[in-house]
């Protein structure tokens, strides 16, 4: 973005169409790099690199339609077909980025007494983690059925080992 600025504000470009085809050169460099090197970390699946990754797509794709619009000089019709595109490239991105957001702070809120890690919670998808998730609360649930046991007496609610039936919290 500091280098989109200073090419803007500069006289580095001296017009329009000149700036826009250094914007798509930028775009492109530094997709190019991300794809590289991938620099997040791999934490769920790999899901920060692969946002970016949208991301750095939309943006050239959109400096890429720009410039080619500005060098074919398009039909009316053409113009909005690709104002279009470049629209619903947006949405795309934005609607992705939306759904990852949401998914990871419903899944962090309902799970966070659970450790994820120990799960193996990087996965590549929200439908693995949360078949993973599933199965550990059920095993969860079965060595606790299988341990404790809890009984009423007197009004009381009593939750005793199997292997010590005096413990009483």
């Amino acid at each position: 973005l500091i280098l989109m600025g200073l090419v803007t504000d500069s006289s580095f470009a001296p017009d329009a169409k000149a700036k826009v085809f250094v914007y798509v050169v930028i775009s492109g460099i530094f997709l190019a790099a991300h794809q590289g090197g991938q620099p997040f970390i791999d934490e769920h699946g790999g899901l920060a690199d692969r946002v970016e990754s949208y991301g750095l797509q939309a943006r050239f794709l959109t400096y890429s339609a720009i410039a080619l619009v500005f060098v074919f000089d398009p039909t009316l019709t053409m113009a909005i077909v690709v104002a279009g595109s470049i629209s619903a490239a947006g949405f795309a991105f934005l609607a992705f980025w939306l759904s990852h957001f949401c998914s990871q702070v419903v899944l962090t809120n309902a799970f966070a007494h659970y450790d994820l890690a120990a799960v193996g919670y990087v996965s590549t998808s929200l439908v693995e983690t949360a078949s993973k998730l599933r199965t550990t609360i059920k095993d969860d649930m079965h060595q606790l059925y299988t341990t404790v046991e809890i009984t009423e007496d007197q009004g009381r609610l009593v939750i005793c080992n199997r292997g010590k039936p005096d413990f009483e919290p």
